[in-house]
């Protein structure tokens, strides 16, 4: 049912809302008073043809609103149900044209073709004119006829119903058929990058063990390397070693210290600062002992390393996200494996819904 017209800038309307009850409506007035121009805008709603000479003189452009309670019309429901337009709140046609020509068309407030205008309103409206006659001659209007004479209508909406759900089934079940290729490549790849990833055999957190045990290693390194030097400073240098030096030196002043007290003196901080150097040097040289470096053992975690690196940087994510990039390529893996389960599906449902279809049908 009509339940609200507005008119903005038709032919000689500037403005004009009307509002309709339930029950017949009528709209008198003599001639030229503009009954048609209503019957006229409310056409444009429907999807019929626009005319520029219908925009109000000096208007940039005309706009007219029709809203409909549908919650009794199934067909309209279904249509909108069908194009994902909320049904709940009625039906509202909008359509604008502007100056230069253009042709706006909305349902429900979402933009949509004059022929998705013209469509649904087959469906809300049936204009009656001097024309009518013509109207009968569509197969549509007799069929409608036909099923009202003989009190099938619930029966033919419902054949109609069963027949929408059978086409979408069959339609939903042609686009999964045309994806299937496309879906199985997609398969392969997954399959290819999973078994790369499960060749690594990496365990949960292994990557941050194996960057911490690497960092470890390298401060080792820097540690004996540290001590080695040390000890060929101190010790090691056939040419210059500071233990040797203070120890030459004690030699050489050792003839002069008796009969000189800063040189007996300074012979004997020197005598402490070898004793010191020798337990310095024992010191680094037990520390050094320590530090337990195997090469097979470095060599395992570099490779280890290396081999993780490579499958990341393949797969353009760091080496620590290896883990959960497997969980996602597997839920993937694991959606489009349940593919040929969802074609078996939508197989039987659309073999359900052409039965009853034809069930129905042929009872019709």
């Amino acid at each position: 049912m009509l339940t609200q017209l507005k008119v903005l800038q038709y032919t000689i309307v500037d403005e004009m809302e009307l509002e309709f009850t339930p029950g017949l409506s009528i709209i008198s007035g003599e001639t030229g008073a503009g009954k048609s121009v209503l019957i006229d805008a409310l056409n444009l709603t429907l999807g019929g043809r626009t005319d520029l000479k219908a925009i109000r003189q000096k208007a940039d452009r005309t706009e007219v609103f029709a809203h409909f309670d549908c919650q009794k019309n199934a067909k309209v429901v279904a249509w909108l149900t069908a194009r994902d337009l909320d049904p709940s709140e009625g039906c509202l046609l909008r359509r604008t044209v502007s100056k230069e020509g253009r042709s706006r068309a909305y349902i429900n407030g979402l933009p949509c073709t004059a022929q998705d205008l013209k469509s649904l309103g087959q469906l809300l409206v049936n204009i009656h004119g001097q024309h009518e006659h013509q109207h009968l001659l569509q197969k549509e209007t007799q069929r409608e006829l036909l099923d009202q004479y003989g009190a099938l209508t619930n029966l033919s909406d419902e054949v109609d119903s069963i027949y929408q759900q059978w086409h979408t089934s069959q339609d939903q079940l042609t686009r999964l058929r045309s994806n299937a290729d496309e879906q199985q490549a997609k398969a392969d790849l997954l399959n290819y990058q999973l078994k790369e990833i499960h060749g690594l055999n990496l365990a949960k957190g292994e990557m941050e063990q194996l960057e911490s045990e690497h960092k470890r290693i390298n401060q080792l390194d820097q540690l004996q390397s540290a001590c080695q030097e040390v000890l060929q400073k101190l010790s090691e240098n056939e040419q210059f070693n500071g233990l040797a030096n203070a120890y030459q030196s004690l030699a050489l002043l050792e003839p002069h210290a008796a009969d000189h007290p800063p040189l007996a003196s300074a012979k004997e901080l020197i005598a402490q600062a070898g004793i010191l150097l020798e337990e310095s040097i024992s010191e680094i040289s037990h520390f050094q002992e320590t530090l337990n470096i195997s090469p097979e053992e470095v060599q395992t975690i570099e490779d280890r390393l290396t081999a993780c690196m490579v499958i990341a940087q393949k797969h353009r994510v760091k080496a620590n996200q290896l883990h959960a990039l497997q969980h996602t390529l597997a839920e993937e893996l694991n959606q489009i494996g349940s593919l040929e389960e969802r074609l078996a599906l939508l197989e039987a449902e659309v073999s359900d819904h052409h039965d009853h279809y034809m069930s129905r049908a042929k009872q019709l």
